[in-house]
């Protein structure tokens, strides 16, 4: 609860208009006195806006390696300031192209679907195509282990979108068939480049 009267007797009135009561119920309750002007700042803003529509959540720079499963599979992984494949075949791989597919992909939003939407057939997320993201381990947390990020990327349907789902909070997104392909890249899209000589 939010913007009640701040039950303030030893302060002056002046003082009191100025704050505004901010109450939180359930199982670990709290009360306190805070600055009106924070708690406008908090009742206007679009609550929208603070729903995560992110596809991954994982920080680019967290990310040590990704493991696609499906049809055809693809795994790179971070080696020094590269990065390595080890699946379809190992070699080299394009660091630029894999860094800049990694900005891709954490930035691929979508549409939320809403909670419990359960005809993964209807949505092609019966034989999906598994994205796997390995992260360094959460800072400042003390024996904090690798962190896992898992997406199901669902085959087309007739309405012409693709629904992914994540896999930590259960929820299903809606995306384009480009934003699709960005999370299932294509072995081609990040070997390195070799020059043969004659």
């Amino acid at each position: 609860e939010l913007g009640g009267p701040c039950p303030a007797p030893d302060a002056d009135t002046e003082e009191t208009e100025r704050l505004a009561l901010a109450v939180r119920r359930g199982e670990d309750p709290v009360a306190g006195c805070v600055p009106r002007e924070q708690i406008d700042a908090v009742v206007a803003t679009d609550p929208t806006g603070l729903v995560d529509t992110h596809v991954i959540g994982t920080a680019p720079s967290d990310v040590v390696e990704i493991q696609v499963r499906g049809d055809d599979g693809l795994e790179i992984a971070r080696r020094e300031a590269g990065w390595t494949m080890r699946i379809p075949e190992g070699g080299e791989v394009d660091t630029a192209a894999a860094n800049q597919l990694l900005d891709d992909m954490t930035e691929v939003r979508g549409e939320l679907l809403p909670p419990g939407e359960t005809d993964l057939a209807a949505l092609g997320l019966t034989a999906p195509r598994n994205v796997h993201l390995f992260g360094l381990p959460e800072r400042l947390v003390s024996e904090a282990a690798e962190r896992e990020e898992r997406i199901a990327v669902g085959a087309p349907v007739e309405d012409g979108w693709i629904y992914v789902r994540r896999r930590d909070d259960d929820r299903i997104l809606r995306i384009d068939a480009a934003s699709a392909r960005l999370l299932v890249p294509e072995p081609a899209q990040l070997r390195a480049a070799q020059i043969y000589a004659d």
